[in-house]
């Protein structure tokens, strides 16, 4: 059995409107390993939620895989046909959405939704209601909310019920893409410590995307910094968060402030990514931002290992 739960390598994402084509995600790689926590950081817009949903294969109609590989135990996720494509999601690969609400289906009961992915991947046992109670208890809500319909619920209920939801699967993979949007922080703290037990619990392999760069400290083993459709940075943790190499993670730490400093030390992070529709064809995407730019920026090139495990895809250490 392969150590990598999931490989992703080369991928490449287009995009078409009336603005015209664009590679919104271009050659990104990484891989996680079973029981790893791995997070993709990056602004709006960077490709963090096209990557995720390239691998589950819900790229909207305007989107598609126009090159590169996303293998799952193994498997070729993008030579699988539709059936075998519903099986893996859910079944290998779970999603928690941004937003629960919109996740979750307004006309039937949770206790209904649960059971009927349990179903779906042959995971009731015979069970029927015990088992949407016992879920419900895993993620820490009481024997009432089986009965309740999504509107009866808090925000943060609904999230912890969209998790039961996912799990009735039994997925190796988590996704977690900005799960906590909306919600406070005391109850984004609840969740992100509900899905750390889980973790621990289940065995469960998570990638968490995310904007929020202290999330990624307390959560993750690995990290991957997204711009504009690239993979910029790659690392363990401590690695990019105390040896950070590209010029934009750089940016990223800066703009944050700490408890040590003074708060105006803290950098706005100047301009603002390009549009899918302006990407240059070759070379540095955040060149236009970069105070430390060459003119060989505008050249193709490829990621640099410095020390094993951490990646950077920058000119300035070829």
């Amino acid at each position: 059995m392969s150590e990598q739960l999931l490989e992703v390598r080369g991928l490449t994402v287009t995009l078409r409107s009336r603005r015209g084509t664009g590679r919104i995600v271009e050659g990104v790689s990484f891989e996680i390993a079973r029981g790893e926590s791995f997070g993709l950081v990056g602004e709006s817009g960077s490709g963090k939620s096209m990557t995720a949903l390239s691998i589950m294969r819900l790229l909207p109609n305007v989107a598609e895989t126009s090159a590169g590989e996303i293998r799952v135990e193994g498997r070729d996720v993008l030579g699988l046909d539709e059936r075998e494509m519903r099986s893996l999601r859910g079944g290998s690969v779970g999603m928690i959405f941004q937003q629960a609400r919109s996740a979750l289906n307004p006309l039937m009961r949770i206790d209904d939704q649960i059971l009927r992915v349990a179903a779906l991947h042959g995971r009731t046992n015979g069970k029927g209601e015990a088992l949407a109670v016992e879920l419900l208890r895993e993620v820490g809500l009481p024997r009432r909310v089986a009965r309740s319909y999504p509107h009866q619920l808090s925000g943060g209920m609904a999230q912890r019920a969209l998790i039961a939801i996912v799990l009735a699967a039994r997925p190796q993979l988590l996704i977690a893409d900005e799960p906590t949007t909306g919600l406070d922080v005391t109850t984004e703290a609840e969740i992100y410590d509900l899905l750390r037990k889980l973790r621990a619990e289940l065995g469960l392999s998570l990638l968490l995307i995310t904007h929020d760069l202290a999330l990624v400290a307390q959560n993750c083993d690995r990290v991957a910094v997204m711009h504009a459709g690239h993979v910029v940075e790659i690392g363990r943790v401590e690695q990019i968060f105390e040896r950070p190499l590209h010029p934009y993670t750089q940016a990223l730490l800066n703009s944050v402030p700490t408890l040590e400093g003074d708060a105006d030390e803290a950098l706005a992070l100047e301009g603002s990514a390009p549009r899918f529709d302006e990407l240059p064809e070759h070379g540095c995407r955040f060149v236009e931002r970069c105070p430390q730019r060459m003119p060989k920026c505008g050249e193709p090139f490829t990621a640099i290992e410095l020390e094993p495990g951490h990646r950077v895809l920058c000119r300035l250490y070829d």
